[in-house]
């Protein structure tokens, strides 16, 4: 189990640093859109999302296996369906070790 955290801990510290580094480029920027200011509110939430998950898997709830399943399974559609580049192979990686460890572990969630 020990290893979902950590896998969940680095999954909020990706999140973060990009959600930042967004953050950042697009406060330099000209151009200034609300979908943008969105962007980057739900990259934070990302963030936020797996750094809770990190905190509340050792509780082994049978709800929270299957909510961070669909987590997962989300964050790969959506990255899937976006432009992908070696930031994204990188998340995709980590996605599917997590997601296939989890399925691994299900029977020790009660």
């Amino acid at each position: 189990m020990k290893i979902i955290q950590t896998l969940l801990y680095l999954k909020s510290l990706i999140w973060f640093i990009f959600s930042i580094y967004t953050w950042v480029e697009y406060s330099g920027s000209h151009v200034k859109s609300g979908s943008m200011v969105t962007l980057i509110i739900l990259l934070f939430l990302n963030a936020i999302l797996f750094a809770v998950f990190s905190f509340l898997i050792e509780r082994k709830k049978r709800w929270l296996f299957y909510l961070i399943v669909l987590f997962v399974v989300a964050n790969i559609v959506l990255t899937v369906i976006d432009q992908v580049g070696v930031f994204d192979v990188l998340v995709l990686v980590i996605d599917f070790a997590l997601l296939n460890l989890i399925i691994l572990k299900r029977k020790e969630f009660k």
